[in-house]
């Protein structure tokens, strides 16, 4: 990648959709000092988003104490419309419309009608594939990825997701506006889930075999938060307190997409055949954690991270991650990768071979007595 790429100006934005993401991510604009126009064809999405921003301003004169004309000044900085016309006038569009691939497409279709020829489109999706959305247009090198981890307002990390075909000004002028919004961009593959979800995709399903395996939720949870996982609504330990009946994901390293398990009933995990064991607060962080780990050599070796140091910042910033760990890649390459490897192959005997096989990378890497910090993509 070309990193040197000049930057395209961005000064007018345009967010597509007022209710929810839309009105935080119009929020954050305001506040990081761009113009900033927030559409919808629904005036009464437009007021909720209007009450919502001035209910998170209101917030934030309490907690930062925010003058009451910084406060006005930010208001005036967002401009509501109906009028799909003025999106002529932005550099960047931010498309926050519902995640459905056709819904996506037309409205992409329209943005290429509307949007002047320069102007960069952003499509806000935590699954859904990115190229085949820049495919509703004639401008795919313009069309980039934006996934904010966790709350918007709250997001830490925002994976900036490159296409088949997206420019690299375009990826870089993107994660430079990320970065403006005092969050970290992460430029990551356009594959299902990306990093983030994948990482998840994959630690929710261990936790759906400790659960089975014989662990209560109570258990797994403490073991998690004890080790340093950080707690609450969205975050990974989170996940620990839903006692799943079905693994909703194949190994995602495998199959790359999702395995439709709850209308199958394909994965489901039979409880007449599953083993219990005595599992200590020790191995139910290995499984967790290792999981992880063998699921980032994946996204390394297919390309979607282009650095173990990426994928960190992801889990860190975005899942809760311990940062005095370094997140799951550093972590394994601090304790040894044979270490892991070691588990791994356990892990295969003991519980389910088809979910623990250790990737690739993490077998060449140790024969090349290197470490996953080595890989640069």
């Amino acid at each position: 990648m070309n990193r040197d790429a000049k930057h395209r100006m961005v000064q007018n934005i345009a967010v597509l959709g007022a209710r929810g993401m839309g009105s935080d991510i119009a929020y954050d604009c305001a506040v990081a000092g761009y113009s900033v126009l927030l559409l919808d064809v629904s005036s009464r999405a437009l007021d909720e988003g209007f009450e919502r921003i001035q209910k998170i301003l209101a917030i934030g004169k309490k907690k930062e104490r925010l003058s009451e004309g910084l406060i006005k000044e930010q208001l005036a900085s967002i401009t509501m419309s109906q009028d799909l016309s003025r999106l002529a006038d932005a550099n960047l569009i931010i498309d926050v419309s519902f995640d459905s691939m056709s819904i996506k497409k037309q409205v992409f279709k329209k943005l290429d009608a509307l949007c002047k020829p320069d102007a960069i489109l952003a499509t806000c999706t935590s699954v859904l594939d990115v190229d085949q959305i820049a495919l509703a247009t004639k401008r795919a090198a313009d069309v980039v990825g934006l996934h904010f981890i966790g709350s918007t307002i709250d997001s830490r990390v925002v994976e900036v997701i490159k296409g088949q075909h997206t420019a690299i000004d375009t990826l870089l002028t993107s994660r430079a506006f990320v970065v403006s919004l005092r969050k970290v961009g992460v430029i990551v593959g356009n594959s299902f889930g990306f990093v983030g979800d994948r990482m998840l995709h994959c630690y929710n399903r261990e936790i759906d075999r400790l659960h089975h395996n014989g662990a209560s939720p109570e258990q797994v949870n403490k073991a998690l938060a004890d080790w340093g996982m950080a707690s609450g609504h969205g975050s990974i330990t989170d996940l620990a307190k839903i006692n799943h009946d079905v693994c909703a994901y194949t190994n995602s390293a495998s199959t790359g997409q999702v395995a439709g398990a709850e209308q199958s009933g394909k994965h489901k995990i039979n409880s007449s055949r599953t083993k219990h064991f005595a599992l200590c607060n020790d191995e139910i962080v290995r499984r967790c954690v290792y999981t992880l780990v063998n699921e980032g050599a994946h996204l390394l070796e297919e390309g979607v991270a282009s650095r173990a140091a990426d994928i960190d910042k992801i889990c860190v910033l975005g899942h809760g991650f311990p940062a005095n760990r370094g997140g799951p890649m550093a972590y394994a390459d601090r304790i040894g990768l044979k270490t892991v490897y070691s588990d791994i192959c356990r892990f295969g005997e003991i519980h389910c071979s088809s979910y623990w096989k250790p990737a690739p990378l993490l077998e060449k890497l140790i024969q090349d007595g290197k470490k996953f910090a080595d890989v640069l993509g």
